[in-house]
């Protein structure tokens, strides 16, 4: 009996999840891991935390009318009231229309860390595990030291250094998340690329750059999206740090943060002042967390092959 040759049956899995692969059917998937996301318990748990910050931000800019930075002494330390839905600070503001002025960026800033942190992270790690040798050991021993560094701190480097700034800002927490990303992408390369259906494909002639979008890339993208979920959460807690202690938007911009930092003097006398940002942040969090959960149980396959096994 005739031994069938590896490398065509090698190549035809090559065509199944490469090439072969049409944009269509992996739009197709990828939908079908959303709506999985969507009915799994965590993370239906986490679009209804996130539901009502969301409806705020996009309808209350539409019902409130407060300027987000007019003073108004004369309304200053007022309670939540039908004229004023989260009270007034220190400066008569309108607590409502500063929280809702503030969600966008307490959602963006993070967002835009994270893309920053899986973008450049992602192509060093690949690079470092598909080339290997000696730029792989310059490559990781960068990685280490930002990671060896204290993440807080380093963010407060460069935001002192550079200034606040929702740019600024999505630039410190990128740096300190990079390390994280490069690290996940370089081993899951490392996995990778000893496949039989990479292998087949670098022996058919496809070039490095092709293969790696084509064929690498795509078997790592799981993981690397998991940990862009997860990593939400932190990185909007690290924001808010930053902010609470300064190094944030400058006033009269609203930032939760800030705001929080301002409640501290009058947590007696005006505890509404901090409510309502330590409840958006709250809410934020936890539905960041739960989406992160839910996505890892659908797209990691070691988690869907423990929740299999079990």
């Amino acid at each position: 009996m005739t031994t069938p040759h590896p490398l065509p049956d090698a190549l035809s899995t090559v065509e199944r999840r490469g090439a072969g692969e049409t944009p269509g059917i992996r739009n197709a998937r990828f939908w079908h891991q959303l709506r999985a996301v969507a009915r799994h318990p965590s993370g239906r748990f986490g679009l209804l935390l996130i539901a009502p910050v969301l409806i705020l931000a996009i309808a209350g800019p539409l019902v409130i009318h407060w300027d987000p930075i007019q003073i108004n002494p004369a309304d200053s330390l007022q309670g939540p009231s039908a004229r004023h839905w989260f009270g007034t600070d220190q400066l008569g503001r309108d607590l409502a229309a500063r929280v809702v002025s503030a969600i966008p960026v307490v959602i963006w800033v993070p967002l835009g860390a994270v893309i920053l942190a899986v973008t450049a992270g992602s192509a060093i790690g690949i690079l470092a595990g598909y080339r290997r040798g000696w730029l792989e050991r310059v490559l990781m021993a960068g990685t280490d030291v930002l990671l060896a560094m204290p993440g807080l701190l380093t963010a407060i480097l460069i935001v002192g250094v550079f200034g606040g700034g929702s740019r600024n800002m999505i630039l410190a927490i990128g740096v300190i998340y990079l390390p994280r990303f490069t690290r996940i992408a370089r081993g899951s390369t490392l996995e990778v690329r000893g496949l039989p259906y990479v292998d087949a494909a670098r022996l058919s002639g496809t070039k490095p750059l092709a293969l790696v979008t084509r064929h690498i890339l795509p078997g790592i993208s799981s993981p690397l999206f998991v940990m862009c979920v997860l990593s939400l959460s932190t990185g909007l807690l690290v924001q808010t740090a930053l902010s609470f202690l300064g190094f944030g938007f400058e006033p009269p911009t609203a930032d939760l943060g800030r705001m929080l930092a301002n409640s501290v003097d009058f947590l007696t006398l005006a505890p509404w002042m901090a409510i309502s940002p330590a409840l958006v942040i709250t809410l934020l969090i936890l539905a960041f967390n739960n989406l992160g959960d839910a996505v890892r149980d659908v797209m990691d396959p070691e988690v869907a092959r423990s929740a299999g096994a079990v």
